[in-house]
């Protein structure tokens, strides 16, 4: 059926274009990536899995944290 969440996390084209690809139906593309230049999304692509998206800004140095948050399971409203 494909992946609750997606996370994009390079920027890259390649990987927004193709971001809605694993996505299950209902599921959410969470953009954490930043692009060096605009990239178009394919909202026909959302919506045909009636996708939500999510944007996030990163900052340098969270991912370690970010990773063992999401690899301990807990929620972001837990800690």
């Amino acid at each position: 059926m494909g992946a609750d969440i997606v996370f994009e996390a390079s920027g890259s084209e390649a990987a927004i274009l193709t971001a809605f690809e694993a996505l299950r139906p209902g599921g959410c593309v969470v953009f954490i990536g930043l692009p060096v230049k605009p990239v178009p999304v394919d909202i026909v692509a959302a919506q045909a899995k009636e996708a939500r998206i999510e944007t996030i800004f990163r900052y340098a140095h969270v991912y370690p944290r970010a990773i063992k948050l999401m690899e301990s399971g807990k929620s972001m409203s837990s800690h």
